[in-house]
Order: C-alpha cells, then structure tokens, then sequence
C-alpha cells in the first residue's frame, strides 16, 4: 500500500565519505574559506601581529566548531580525526607567530621551538596511527577477500 521513499541525500563523495542525510552541507566550502583566510591574513595584517594572532585562532575555532557542529563524515571517528588535527595545527600555527618577530627573548624563542617541535611530533603521530590503522583494515580485508575467492 505504502512505498518506502529513499531518503534524499545531498553532497555524496566515496573518497572523503561525506554524506549530509538529506540536509544540505557546505564542508568543501567553509574548507576552501578557512584555507584562504589562512593565507590572506598573514599577508593583509603583516604590520599588525598581535591582531594576526588573533584572527588566524579565530579562524581556525569556527573551522573546529563547525566541524563538531555539523559532523560532515559518515564516521564519528573521522569526524573526531578531523577535529584533533586542526586542534593541533592551530596550536602549531601559533607557535610559529610566536616563534618570528613577536618575541624577542632567544630563552623564551627556545622554548616556543622546543614546544613547536613536539606538537608537530604528536600532528605527525596522530596522524601516523590513523594511516597504521587504516593500513591493518585494508591488509585483513584483502586477507578475507582471498579466502572468499
């Protein structure tokens, strides 16, 4: 008597597994925006430091909340990848500010180095442990697909 509708879904990629569940999103969008904002501050508020400081963190926590907000993966641990990578690229991000002009002292440059370097260690092993991982699942799925033949 009744059909079963299929549910209209917007804005599919097999790559990125993004899928809006019939509501629009505007992840490629805001990504594009955060990534030219991210460039063009430096360059349009080079004489004004602190106000760089404050507007690359600015883009970079409504990029985060929209992220949580909108959870754009199909899969909350991607979602959660996502959100911690730009978390730690943001923390990165400013190191670097603090490591030019904007700190005079070498002692405290050090220690923004030193902070800087181990930062991007856990950026590189965050990231490493998630292609490791994926790495496994795909290895164990060929394996069962082998048996299957």
């Amino acid at each position: 008597m009744f059909k079963k509708q299929k549910k209209f879904v917007l804005n599919t990629t097999v790559d990125n597994k993004i899928v809006s569940e019939g509501k629009p999103q505007y992840f490629h969008l805001v990504w594009l925006l955060k990534r030219f904002l991210i460039g063009m501050i430096p360059a349009i508020l080079s004489q004004l430091g602190g106000l760089q400081t404050i507007m690359l963190i600015f883009v970079f926590e409504g990029y985060i909340m929209y992220m949580g907000y909108s959870k754009p993966f199909q899969k909350s641990l991607q979602n959660l990848k996502t959100i911690v990578s730009q978390t730690i690229f943001m923390i990165i991000i400013y190191h670097v500010i603090m490591f030019s002009d904007l700190v005079l002292d070498p002692l405290v440059k050090s220690m923004i180095g030193t902070s800087q370097v181990i930062w991007l260690g856990i950026l590189i092993t965050w990231n490493l442990l998630f292609i490791t991982i994926d790495s496994i699942k795909d290895i164990r799925r060929r394996k069962h697909l082998r048996i299957l033949r």
